[in-house]
C-alpha cells in the first residue's frame, strides 16, 4: 500500500476479499466498510470472533453499531469517528487529502484499559487519536457534518471546499446543519445549531480539496450511504413528528442520482 499526500509511507501488508475461520484470532477488527455492508461484514466476524477479540467501528452514518451488536456482543463493540480526507486514486494507492481528528470511545463512555491502549497504539504509528466519554454524541455530530456535506457536493460534483465558497451552497449547509440539529435534540442529543455549524466549516475548510465518499461512490458507479445519514435522519425526524423537508430532499435527490447512474429509472 502506498499512501501520499498529507501522509508518505509505503508498505507491504497480506490483504484479504473474504474473513475464513483459519484466520489467526485477532485482537482488534477495525471495520471500515459502507454502512450498507454493515451486516455481511458482522456475519464474516461472527465466524472469526474470540472472547479477547475487540471490534471498533469507524463507520459513517447512524446504526452500524446496533447492527453489529445482531451478532457481536456488545461487550466487544468499541465505536470511533474518523474526518481525515482520503481518495483511493488507484487500487492500492491512497490519497490522503486532508488532515482531520480520529475520536474512539466505549459505548459506555468508560475510559477502560483496552480503550487507552488503541488509542496510544493510534497515535504511536502517526494516527493521533482521543477517547471520547459519549462517543455516541460524537456519532451524532459526525452524521450531521456528513449529511451537510457529502450528497450536497455528490450532486454538484464538486469538491468540500466549494460549499463555502458558492454563497449560495454555504447558506444551504447552514440550513441542513440546523435542521439536522433539530432531529437530534428530539432525540436527546445536547448539541446546537452553532456548534454544528461551526464544526461543519471547519471540516470542510481541511477538507477543501477533498472528493466527499458520497461524491466518489457516484463517481464509481456504486451505491451512496444516503440511507445511513440523511433517510436516517429523516426518519428519526419523522418519529419525533419534526420536519425534514432538507434531509428528505436530499435523499431523494442522491437516490435520482444513483438510478441515472445505473441508466434506470427513479
Amino acid at each position: 500500500m502506498r499512501i501520499t499526500g498529507k501522509t508518505s509511507r509505503h508498505c507491504t501488508i497480506p490483504a484479504f476479499t473474504t474473513l475464513k475461520k483459519e484466520t489467526p484470532p485477532p485482537d482488534l477488527i477495525l471495520v471500515t466498510v459502507k454502512s450498507y455492508d454493515t451486516q455481511t461484514v458482522a456475519r464474516q466476524i461472527q465466524r472469526i470472533l474470540h472472547p479477547h477479540t475487540t471490534v471498533l467501528t469507524l463507520q459513517n452514518g447512524l446504526g452500524n453499531v446496533e447492527t453489529l451488536q445482531t451478532t457481536i456482543p456488545r461487550s466487544q463493540l468499541l465505536a470511533g469517528v474518523v474526518t481525515h480526507g482520503a481518495l483511493i486514486s488507484t487500487p492500492g494507492t491512497v490519497a490522503h487529502t486532508g488532515n482531520g481528528t480520529i475520536v474512539i470511545g466505549e459505548l459506555d463512555g468508560k475510559k477502560s484499559e483496552r480503550i487507552i491502549k488503541i488509542a496510544a497504539a493510534f497515535t504511536t504509528c502517526g494516527l493521533p487519536t482521543t477517547i471520547s466519554r459519549n462517543i455516541h454524541k460524537d456519532i451524532w455530530v459526525k452524521t450531521i457534518v456528513n449529511a451537510s456535506i457529502n450528497p450536497v457536493t455528490a450532486f454538484f460534483s464538486c469538491q468540500n471546499g466549494y460549499l463555502l465558497t458558492n454563497p449560495v451552497l454555504r447558506h444551504v449547509i447552514d440550513d441542513i446543519c440546523r435542521e439536522s440539529t433539530r432531529i437530534a435534540k428530539s432525540d436527546g442529543l445536547p448539541i446546537t445549531a452553532a456548534d454544528m455549524i461551526r464544526i461543519t466549516r471547519t471540516v470542510i475548510r481541511t477538507t477543501a480539496q477533498n472528493s466527499s465518499s458520497m461524491l466518489q461512490s457516484l463517481q464509481h458507479g456504486k451505491p451512496t450511504e444516503i440511507d445511513a445519514m440523511n433517510a436516517a435522519l429523516a426518519r428519526i425526524g419523522a418519529q419525533h413528528h419534526i420536519d425534514t423537508p432538507l434531509n428528505t430532499l436530499l435523499v431523494t435527490l442522491i437516490h435520482w442520482k444513483e438510478h441515472q447512474q445505473n441508466g434506470v429509472a427513479p
